[in-house]
């Protein structure tokens, strides 16, 4: 590092408390690291209304009460403005703030603190975070509980959901958990239950595993769920949920064999890791019968696509095609292993025929490459010509039940690139590589 000392374990941490700026002289090419501690900023960690015309506002760090309480107001229902009419430390707790305010709350009261341009400051002259919003819990008797915290276990198998209060009712069918992936569906919910240990906090239990990598939301539109003291749960939209379960495993999305029956290609729903170790954790069966594979491997132009490549190439007319895999040895880029999965149905989309073979000089394709056009010369006669792209997808199909000339000329526009050409007949079934520029 250009401009630094020698030996960097002789540097020595150097702190300072600023409510202005930090200017840095430094020699060229240097590199300097600050860490900003917060913990001296006096900010609000919560705030709850726990008697008719008191406020407790707990701060992150001890204020000095100003004579001037201007810039702290109290919302009441989002338009009536509270009078305050003091504010003090609470005896035992120089961080919590007592705000006395003149006309008393009730339990169905939606309350709102906000402090902006006030004087608030701790005794080394720093001042407290504004914040126009701060939303006070409404703790009175009979008042709706709210939702503090939801997160799923470390273990992906519930949602936990924290309220302000103790709960005793509780419903699976009124909650609705939603997940959005590679699709959007909703969790079937096994049961629901208060944790026994503490009456604050819900378990949902999940029919299905859930995974960090899923977006996960929370609704509630029920009556039924309630705190101890009568308090009514209130609708909930979309929550979203706090995700702490494992990383998803990668697992197959597509599965099907190329054009020339040569390779099966698995799809993924994650970017894999290339290895070489992979191959004998995979097996193959064709109608049942063990194939033998020449290699498996990642697919390099497409690092979610894995190729298992056959010793013989499969033929149109194998009905079962089937691949396991028992290993740990593949990974995803996110460090996830992809789950075990056992005779994975891969769709046969080969055009080779095992029946009968023509060789491929016996079909004469000029010119080839070509741009536009193409002249087809064959020795057999064939009523249907087909042309496909490298993953199988048909580009092309014309068909004569009486049969083409023995010399056609096709006219297409197709992408630069290599395509195959299927023609059929009653006795020919050939593939030819057709090359675009």
């Amino acid at each position: 590092m250009a401009g630094g000392p020698s030996n960097y374990a002789t540097i020595k941490p150097y702190g300072l408390v600023t409510d202005d700026s930090i200017k840095f002289t430094m020699p060229p090419l240097s590199v300097i690291y600050v860490i900003i501690d917060p913990k001296n900023v006096p900010d609000v960690e919560w705030a709850k209304a726990t008697g008719s015309n008191i406020v407790q506002v707990k701060l992150t760090n001890a204020v000095v009460i100003p004579d001037s309480l201007a810039g702290l107001k109290i919302l009441i229902n989002g338009k009536e403005n509270d009078t305050i009419t003091k504010v003090e430390r609470d005896a035992n707790d120089s961080t919590l703030l007592l705000i006395s305010v003149q006309k008393a709350i009730i339990n169905t009261d939606t309350i709102v603190l906000s402090y902006v341009n006030g004087n608030f400051k701790t005794y080394t002259n720093i001042a407290m975070v504004e914040d126009s919003a701060i939303k006070v819990q409404n703790l009175l008797k009979g008042s709706a509980p709210i939702v503090l915290d939801a997160r799923t276990d470390s273990a992906g198998n519930s949602v936990l959901i924290h309220f302000n209060k103790k709960m005793v009712a509780v419903s699976k069918s009124s909650f609705t958990v939603k997940v959005s992936y590679l699709d959007n569906h909703t969790v079937t919910i096994n049961a629901a239950s208060i944790n026994k240990g503490d009456s604050t906090t819900y378990i949902l239990t999940s029919a299905e595993p859930l995974y960090f990598d899923y977006k996960i939301v929370l609704s509630y539109s029920g009556t039924d769920i309630a705190s101890s003291d009568g308090g009514k749960l209130a609708s909930i939209d979309s929550l979203v949920i706090k995700d702490y379960s494992p990383i998803k495993p990668a697992t197959v999305q597509k599965a099907y064999t190329s054009a020339k029956g040569d390779s099966i290609i698995l799809v993924f729903d994650k970017i894999l890791i290339p290895s070489a170790t992979i191959k004998p954790y995979f097996s193959v069966t064709l109608d049942g019968t063990v194939a033998s594979l020449l290699s498996v491997s990642v697919y390099s132009k497409s690092l979610n696509t894995l190729i298992i490549k056959p010793q013989t190439a499969i033929a149109e007319e194998v009905s079962a095609i089937k691949v396991t895999y028992s290993g740990i040895a593949l990974l995803s880029t996110d460090s996830a292993v992809t789950a075990k999965f056992t005779n994975q149905v891969v769709q046969n989309m080969s055009i080779i025929s095992a029946i009968k073979r023509v060789e491929l000089a016996s079909v004469q394709i000029f010119p080839n490459p070509f741009k536009d056009a193409f002249t087809i010369q064959s020795a057999y006669p064939y009523n249907s010509i087909e042309i496909i792209d490298l993953t199988g997808k048909r580009l092309y199909l014309k068909e004569n039940p009486i049969g083409f000339p023995e010399t056609n000329t096709i006219s297409i526009q197709l992408s630069k690139g290599i395509y195959f050409m299927v023609l059929k007949g009653k006795n020919l079934n050939s593939i030819s590589k057709l090359v675009v520029n």
